[in-house]
């Protein structure tokens, strides 16, 4: 990673070709079940018409888990913000359409408080307990997706994308982005 800072930080200077992008979507977070609302948005620096390298950061906001009962969502939340380096392949005849397959590095940190015991009868959860606890972790990257352009200075990009971090935790990312 440190070889490749110092080719980046050139060729960001050689060329303006910068294309930042903004966009919004849907999470799941897998070790205790939140879904959420995650936001987007970052710079992609094409190498050439179908290698980019990409750096992103997500925001996901969660405040629900599907299959827990109204007492044991009282107050839940889970918020964390990720940041990533990935490398991106297209299809396309431009950088950033047709099919899109990405790999990265991926540092994480945030924090929860959610249901952690109490007496469950009969769908009745009595001397609930919640835990605060703090998320951090690094991993992988991995994602899937399609861009188009909407004009000359607009594209779409639209991609599914699995945040491992710490494989017992990772979340799954549906995003829509808009890049200028």
């Amino acid at each position: 990673m440190a070889i490749a800072l110092p080719f980046l930080s050139f060729k960001a200077s050689a060329q303006t070709e910068l294309r930042p992008f903004a966009g919004i979507g849907f999470g799941m977070e897998n070790r205790i079940g939140f879904r959420g609302v995650n936001f987007d948005g970052g710079v992609s620096l094409p190498f050439n018409d179908h290698l980019a390298a990409v750096g992103q950061l997500d925001l996901f906001h969660g405040a629900h888990v599907s299959g827990w009962n109204e007492v044991m969502n009282q107050g839940a939340r889970y918020t964390q913000i990720t940041a990533s380096v990935r490398l991106q392949y297209n299809t396309g005849a431009e950088s950033g359409t047709g099919f899109l397959a990405q790999v990265g590095l991926a540092v994480r940190g945030g924090s929860t408080h959610h249901f952690d015991y109490g007496n469950v009868h009969e769908g009745v959860v009595t001397e609930a307990h919640y835990a605060t606890e703090k998320v951090r972790g690094n991993g992988f990257v991995i994602g899937a997706g399609y861009g188009f352009r909407l004009n000359d200075r607009l594209g779409v990009k639209v991609e599914l994308t699995d945040q491992a971090l710490l494989r017992i935790n990772d979340m799954y990312l549906l995003s829509c982005s808009l890049t200028f």
